[in-house]
């Protein structure tokens, strides 16, 4: 009986994993559809703006938005769920004036609360490591030009005491914000598309009974990343003191595993039985000759 209640225990956690990791790859899918959502009620609950309000106006950069540079999935959705965590802040402000249907904004709220929580399940582990991670100034960046954008927002209703025409100004504002979202979103989007297009294999099996042979491997595939991380970065917005770091230290392993096996590569070219090692170095190349046409192809662009 315990065997089989521990049993559906695993099942249900195994089930649940699956689950959780099909909807973190369809949330590009799921936020598309909660934007439009979104939009159609900001436009339901209040209807047409007011013609009293007319008169007052207030300009607000949403462009900062626009400026994101996330070369990385995570980072887009971190970012994504930020603005909808700072749209749900100021949606749970003084409503009081805002003569809207009130079933339209509860059902607004949730949707927001909803796909935060979606967000955050995707996101817990990777967001502790952004947070720590010392190269990742870009992100950081991004989070604080969302901060800026919002905190005048909120400024702006606490300075208008949340009056009925504040509200409507926000309620376009918003909207706005939303169509920018689905820009976000859609490049979200097209670097998963494009990650899951690129399907290359290191199709290696490596025989390494010898030290020299396994050594010899190692360099090959450190040479070859290192070929690969000294072509066109530009598009990739990534930490220059980063790249800079983790550049000089592969060059450094490479160096040093060519003084320990240059007395054994020079014995690995006329060895009959070096074979195995040439076959490896030849599925070594064709692999990351396979990641340098991908990102020709795609022409270094931001999300390969």
């Amino acid at each position: 009986m315990i065997s089989r209640s521990l049993l559906q225990f695993c099942l249900v956690l195994l089930f649940s994993s699956e689950i959780s990791c099909l909807d973190c790859n369809r949330i590009h899918v799921l936020q598309t559809r909660m934007n439009s959502e979104s939009l159609e009620l900001l436009e339901k609950m209040g209807g047409h703006f007011p013609f009293q309000c007319l008169t007052e106006s207030k300009t607000f950069k949403l462009g900062d938005i626009l400026k994101i540079q996330l070369p990385q999935q995570k980072n887009a959705k971190g970012a994504i769920q930020q603005i909808l965590q700072e749209l749900f802040h100021i949606f749970n402000n003084n409503l009081t004036q805002a003569v809207w249907n009130e079933a339209s904004i509860k059902e607004f709220q949730n949707g927001l609360h909803q796909q935060i929580e979606k967000l955050e399940t995707c996101l817990s582990a990777e967001m502790e490591k952004e947070m720590t991670y010392p190269g990742n100034e870009n992100l950081l960046l991004t989070s604080l030009k969302l901060k800026r954008y919002f905190q005048t927002i909120d400024d702006f209703l606490k300075e208008k005491q949340y009056s009925r025409c504040a509200w409507e100004i926000i309620r376009v504002e918003i909207s706005r914000c939303f169509l920018k979202l689905n820009i976000l979103t859609k490049r979200l989007e097209n670097c998963i598309n494009e990650r899951a297009a690129f399907k290359p294999t290191l199709d290696v099996q490596l025989s390494v009974s010898q030290k020299e042979n396994a050594k010899l491997a190692i360099q090959e595939i450190l040479q070859e990343i290192f070929n690969i991380f000294s072509k066109n970065l530009t598009p990739s917005a990534w930490d220059g003191t980063s790249i800079v770091r983790f550049q000089s230290g592969l060059y450094q392993q490479i160096q040093r595993l060519e003084a320990c096996l240059r007395a054994q590569m020079e014995k690995e070219l006329t060895n009959p039985e070096s074979e195995d090692h040439q076959l490896t170095r030849l599925r070594v190349k064709k692999y990351f000759q396979g990641i340098d046409a991908f990102l020709k192809e795609k022409q270094y662009s931001l999300c390969d």
